[in-house]
């Protein structure tokens, strides 16, 4: 009810006769039994632009109208988003998803586009024009009185019988001016697209925050998502408005406290490593973590806050559909990792790593698999930081001097490069004469008619298998003993590190073979004292 008429009837009510604009003792008169309720402006006013909000991110041109009307300017983005009726769709499926019932219409003006939403909900008739040939037959059938600026001088209008648009059209302008004052017509013109309509548009506000009063208490945190995906939907939104991705965002759950210890909120955080602003890539990730969360208590309210917000650029379509890039691996890989993580928990996700450290055991890491931030590309950074602006009469002289500069660099970078290599190129002869016929180098087998040592072979080959422990190898005659004699093929490499958080190793790396021609990594410890025979021990195996 609103100001003790009718503002709106359910279909309950309205199968009792009850309609809009009725006065409340005619309605209580048609249904004794009619429940009347008191409207609460700041809540509706929340509710109408939280679904401005979700509108955002189809167009940015948003005019919070009279009636509680949203006016979207949507030619724009027609071919972004597949033409009218695609679009159409979509507007219905998010209002749908708002939780709210909505009259949609469509036309070039957004008078006239207001006009046929508001003549919707009278007679449930959908009004869709496109082009202004169309425009004008179809206002002039509508009732004169859904006009605001006609409804004021609605008894001045009944008694001269202009009923529709059309009939007020047809008044002598000068009349119509005298009588209902020169507002009347100012607002026909700009439905009727005969005069500018210049509108505020609506503005997201700079920090996302969104509550969400449930109709009854929760007692299972899977039951949240149908509420949180509403309020996604206006996150979605504001992103949208923003150019902005979102990589994690939190969750307060009010609870209805039954007793004195209860935990009056709780929070749930959601975050994974690339900034995103996909829908269904949100609701998926809060999908995992819903799943994985017992609540404390029935939950009776939420509330949605965007922690880490950061630029983010839509992706393009490709010419062909097929090939998605060389980032869709990447990106594909990344989303499965965020899922597994959202699902199992971090510590559940394992990832190996390298690190610099010459004691094998130690080179390789085995850690929680860490979401990370993508780094900063340099169009990002030149974006942000912005560039140095030059004078149009010193553009061209610094390109000059700048050109000049960069061919002497260069010149001077590249005979660095050829000394270096000429350099390189004699130490390696060098090395190579007195090398030959010492011993070869070799990854591979031993025996075979033919050389198996490849042109750039490393200097210290490592071993594709690593036992888990070094295994203590036996010796006969000081020479390393596993299923047969061991024979030194090259080495020793020398590693002496990790006395900074232990006993440290001191090592002297081989390559050995056995009889079988299997090639092994082993390694002698090295031991202060010469009195002591030194410990062999096998490390791994080439393929």
């Amino acid at each position: 009810m609103e100001h003790a008429r009718v503002a709106l009837a359910d279909a309950c009510a309205q199968s009792l006769g009850v309609r809009r604009g009725f006065a409340r003792a005619y309605a209580l008169a048609l249904a004794p039994q009619l429940v009347c309720l008191t409207p609460d402006a700041a809540r509706e006013r929340r509710a109408f632009e939280a679904v401005a909000l979700a509108l955002c991110a189809y167009t940015p041109q948003i005019v919070l109208a009279d009636a509680y009307t949203i006016v979207l300017d949507v030619s724009a983005s027609l071919r972004l988003f597949g033409g009218l009726r695609a679009l159409w769709r979509r507007l219905a499926a998010t209002l749908d998803a708002s939780g709210h019932a909505a009259a949609l219409a469509c036309a070039p003006t957004p008078w006239a586009a207001w006009l046929f939403a508001q003549a919707r909900v009278v007679d449930r008739r959908g009004r869709r024009v496109v082009k202004f040939a169309r425009l004008a037959s179809m206002l002039d059938a509508l009732p004169a009185l859904l006009l605001p600026a006609a409804a004021d001088h609605r008894d001045g209008l009944a008694q001269i019988g202009c009923d529709t648009l059309g009939a007020v059209r047809r008044l002598p302008r000068a009349g119509v001016t005298r009588r209902f004052g020169p507002g009347l017509l100012d607002t026909l013109a700009r439905t009727y697209g005969e005069a500018a309509d210049p509108r505020t548009y609506f503005e997201p506000p700079p920090v996302f925050g969104a509550r969400l009063e449930l109709m009854a208490r929760v007692e299972h945190a899977d039951a949240l998502l149908f509420a949180v995906r509403r309020l996604l939907l206006q996150l979605v939104g504001w992103l949208t408005a923003r150019h902005a991705g979102v990589s994690r965002f939190t969750l307060t759950l009010v609870h209805e406290t039954a007793r004195r210890g209860d935990p009056r909120m709780s929070t749930l955080t959601v975050a994974w490593s690339a900034p995103a602003r996909d829908l269904d890539h949100l609701v998926l990730m809060s999908r995992e973590k819903l799943d994985r969360t017992e609540l404390a208590a029935p939950v009776i309210e939420l509330h949605l806050h965007a922690d880490e917000i950061t630029d983010y650029a839509a992706p393009t379509d490709t010419l062909f559909p097929l090939d998605a890039g060389p980032d869709a691996g990447r990106e594909a890989m990344t989303r499965l990792l965020e899922r597994l993580v959202a699902r199992l928990g971090a510590d559940k996700v394992r990832e190996v790593g390298a690190r610099a450290d010459h004691r094998p055991e130690a080179a390789i890491t085995d850690a929680s698999y860490t979401m990370r931030r993508p780094a900063r590309t340099a169009q990002a950074r030149i974006a942000q930081e912005g560039a140095m602006p030059i004078h149009r009469g010193q553009a061209s002289t610094r390109q000059a001097s700048t050109g000049q500069a960069r061919t002497a660099q260069a010149s001077t970078v590249q005979a660095r490069a050829d000394r270096v290599v000429s350099s390189a190129s004699a130490s390696a002869q060098r090395a190579g004469a007195s090398s030959q016929g010492k011993r070869r180098r070799l990854n591979g087998r031993l025996d075979g008619p033919h050389d198996l040592v490849p042109p750039h072979a490393p200097v210290a080959p490592r071993p594709v298998w690593l036992l888990p422990e070094p295994l203590r190898l036996a010796t006969r005659e000081g020479q390393p003993y596993y299923r047969s004699a061991m024979r030194i093929v090259s080495g020793p490499e020398c590693i002496e590190t990790g006395w900074w958080d232990g006993p440290g190793a001191r090592r002297d790396y081989f390559v050995a073979s056995g009889d079988d021609a299997t090639l092994y990594w082993i390694y002698r410890e090295r031991t202060p004292s010469e009195t002591h025979d030194a410990a062999w021990f096998l490390q791994g195996m080439f393929g």
